[in-house]
């Protein structure tokens, strides 16, 4: 899979990457933030990417990563015939985990 289809993101990291490798001055390369990468392309990144930038002997490459823990809901509807009494009224129920619908 791919981190991202958008092409100019692509031409933008090879770009960046392209920059430093060629031996370009770094203080004026801005830093590198990719965010939303999963476990893999964030582990691809360090193994292929890394390397090929510490190549060069006169830069320091420092590298950062943050994991962001989401929160998601899973939601279950069902819908039954109404007894008289409970006719037109919704009820809620949250069920936290190991529970399950």
């Amino acid at each position: 899979s791919q981190w991202t289809t958008d092409k100019k993101m692509h031409a933008t990291l090879l770009s960046w990457i392209e920059h430093i490798l060629n031996g370009e001055d770094v203080s004026n390369i801005p830093p590198l933030k990719i965010s939303s990468l999963d476990h893999q392309m964030r582990d691809g990144f360090t193994m292929h990417i890394l390397p090929l930038l510490l190549r060069r002997s006169d830069v320091h490459v420092d590298v950062t990563t943050r994991v962001h823990r989401k929160t998601t809901y899973d939601l279950a509807v069902s819908v039954t015939p109404s007894e008289s009494a409970y006719k037109g009224t919704v009820e809620f129920r949250y069920s936290y985990p190991p529970n399950e619908f």
